[in-house]
C-alpha cells in the first residue's frame, strides 16, 4: 500500500459489540503521513475514537513508518507489543496506489474504494509517542486478485462483523479480510 488514503466522511459511525461509536473526523479528505486522522481503539477496556497521527517515528529512519505487513508484524520487535495490546481500526473511504506506465515519466495514480461507495475500516496498530500523542500504522496484506495489476499490496480491510474481535484480541491471529467488491479508477 502506498502512502495515501482517503476519508471523505465528516462523521464516522461504527457498530462495535452492540454499541455505536460516533466520531467527527479531524481531517476530511486525502490523508498523508503525519496528518491527523481518526482511529478507533480500545484503551483501558473502552472502545473510543481518537485523533492520531499516521506514522511512527523511529530512531533509525528520518521518515515515519506508515505500514506494517500483517503476515509478520506480530513477530517484529517494532510492532509486537502493539500487535498484542494496541490494535485499532482506521476508518476510510478509499486508498491510492501509483502504477508505472511504460514510456511515461510519471506514474499513474489509482483510487480504490468499495464498489458500493461504503466506508470501511483498515486494521492498524497504535502507540503513544514521548509527547503522549497517538500514532498509528496501517496493516497491509497481499493484494486481492482484481487489484494486483495496480499494486502487490493493499490495506488489511476488517469486515464489520470482526471489529470487536480485532480490537480485543491479544494473540497473533490475523483477522479475515475483505478482498472482493473493490472498484478501481485512474485519478
Amino acid at each position: 500500500m502506498c502512502s495515501r488514503y482517503e476519508n471523505s466522511a465528516a462523521q464516522t459511525r461504527l457498530a462495535i459489540a452492540g454499541e455505536e461509536v460516533v466520531a467527527v473526523n479531524p481531517y476530511v479528505g486525502e490523508v498523508r503521513p503525519t496528518n491527523p486522522a481518526l482511529i478507533v481503539c480500545q484503551v483501558e477496556g473502552m472502545v473510543r475514537p481518537r485523533e492520531a497521527r499516521w506514522g511512527w517515528e523511529t530512531t533509525w529512519s528520518t521518515r515515519p513508518l506508515i505500514n506494517a505487513r500483517s503476515e509478520t508484524a506480530a513477530t517484529k520487535p517494532t510492532f509486537k507489543a502493539s500487535w498484542l495490546a494496541r490494535r485499532c481500526l482506521v476508518p476510510a473511504t478509499g486508498w491510492f496506489e501509483w502504477r508505472e506506465i511504460p514510456g511515461a515519466k510519471k506514474k499513474q495514480r489509482w483510487g480504490m474504494k468499495h464498489a458500493n461507495d461504503e466506508p470501511f475500516c483498515m486494521a492498524g496498530l497504535w502507540v503513544r509517542d514521548d509527547a503522549e500523542l497517538f500514532r498509528f500504522v496501517i496493516l497491509t496484506r497481499e493484494a486481492a486478485p482484481d487489484l494486483v495489476e495496480i499494486h502487490d499490496r493493499m490495506p488489511l480491510i476488517v469486515p464489520p462483523t470482526e471489529y470487536a474481535t480485532w480490537l480485543g484480541r491479544s494473540d497473533d491471529t490475523v483477522p479475515p479480510a475483505v478482498t472482493d467488491g473493490w472498484a478501481k479508477e485512474p485519478r
